[in-house]
């Protein structure tokens, strides 16, 4: 995990946490679009452990949390 993690940042500017974590938004965000489901299944299915870190990730990433995002 360390050395990728810092292979990751030397080459690309970016360590895998944060790659993992906006693989996992730009899942989330696809499922909102695309589905009827709720923003917790949403959450545990792009792999988030708890729903107020995906609050707090799907923001730092987006601008707006996913309540925001998803479709009425």
């Amino acid at each position: 995990y360390h050395y990728f993690s810092r292979l990751l940042s030397r080459e690309y500017g970016i360590n895998f946490k944060h790659l993992v974590n906006r693989y996992r938004v730009e899942a989330a965000m696809h499922l909102l679009e695309s589905t009827d489901l709720s923003i917790t299944q949403v959450a545990m299915k792009s792999g988030f452990q708890s729903i107020r870190s995906f609050n707090h990730v799907f923001k730092e990433y987006t601008g707006s949390v996913p309540k925001e995002f998803k479709p009425e």
